[in-house]
């Protein structure tokens, strides 16, 4: 599947110069650099699915999240936001452990 993006000129700058360098398409490095975030897309996807959309609730905390992505990871602003939510990585954390009766190490 192929999208079109938007970069600011500052991005669109620094990935273009890299692109020359590496001989790598700006496309190439913009996808190397949002694989490596793949978890957190998948956890706030799922997350959005858990909490119907609402004013004031954890699906729209939770919108905010994506809007106002900054110095935070999304996983970390689900843990703040939503304390007792038990992310991907928990849960199959636990099953695991369960499946093999050991205590999972993470809450």
């Amino acid at each position: 599947m192929t999208k079109r993006i938007t970069l600011d000129g500052d991005m669109a700058v620094i990935l273009g110069r890299l692109a020359s360098r590496s001989g790598i398409s700006v496309g190439a490095i913009a996808n190397k650099v949002l694989a490596s975030h793949a978890a957190e897309f998948y956890e706030i996807d799922t997350f959005l699915d858990a909490h119907p959309a609402g004013a004031g609730s954890l699906h729209e905390h939770g919108l905010n999240l994506v809007q106002s992505y900054g110095p935070e990871s999304i996983i970390e602003g689900i843990s703040r936001i939503a304390p007792d939510y038990h992310t991907l990585a928990v849960r199959f954390e636990r099953a695991l452990a369960d499946a093999i009766g050991k205590t999972p190490t993470r809450s």
